[in-house]
């Protein structure tokens, strides 16, 4: 009777932890594809500012502008793959406690076999097709390379006129955040399953550690007195 208590708060525990874990996924998500549309707008923005008024420093700034707007998604991405990496272990933890059956399995069997995976191979037919998150990002990225490099073409006169100190710099720049932008998002989108070792050896660890019997000190002694 202790023990099926014990489970059940244990479950319990797990559920709650594993709604607060899904409405933080959602909220991330959506702040993400908020902020990328306004910077999407705002992009689109400052090229037509700078055709319309045929300023090339509008131009300029766009590259910059860009490389902030994919960093911050880097971030966010991070944020979310941490997000994941959690609903995973606690959807195992669940299954675990419900006797090892797999009743729990978006988040450890449907997302990295479908929104994780670059391609996927359809049981029925045999082919492999990509998946709609590499094609979305493929075709992003595109986008915004064709606005940085259409944007960096238009802004050459200004840059131009203050020498080539300015244009060295101003590339060298570029560059640098371009490869931060590059690693950022390397490693947000490589790092689930190495989070997910490092969270279920934690919680192994927290689990011994609380098992383990506290030393007894000197108001507690081994033995009581005889009496």
């Amino acid at each position: 009777m202790v023990n099926n208590q014990s489970s059940s708060r244990r479950l319990d525990a797990l559920f709650r932890e594993f709604d607060n874990l899904s409405a933080e996924n959602r909220l991330a998500l959506d702040g993400t594809d908020k902020k990328l549309s306004v910077a999407f707008g705002v992009t689109a923005s400052l090229i037509g500012a700078g055709v319309w008024k045929s300023e090339p420093v509008f131009f300029l700034i766009v590259p910059f502008l860009v490389l902030a707007i994919a960093f911050f998604a880097a971030v966010q991405l991070g944020h979310i793959v941490l997000l994941g990496a959690q609903l995973w272990v606690v959807e195992e933890r669940i299954n675990d406690e419900l006797g090892g059956q797999p009743v729990m399995t978006y988040f450890s069997v449907t997302v990295p076999a479908v929104c994780d995976s670059p391609t996927l191979i359809d049981p029925k037919t045999g082919l492999k097709h990509f998946m709609f998150n590499t094609v979305y990002t493929a075709a992003a990225a595109v986008v915004l390379l064709a606005a940085i490099g259409f944007s960096i073409f238009k802004g050459l006169p200004a840059l131009k006129v203050n020498g080539w100190l300015p244009t060295g710099f101003y590339f060298a720049s570029v560059c640098a955040a371009f490869a931060l932008v590059v690693f950022v998002i390397g490693r947000a989108a490589t790092d689930k399953r190495r989070m997910i070792r490092v969270i279920r050896q934690a919680i192994k660890e927290s689990s011994n550690n609380s098992q383990e019997p506290t030393a007894p000190t000197a108001s507690q002694p081994n033995e009581s007195p005889t009496h």
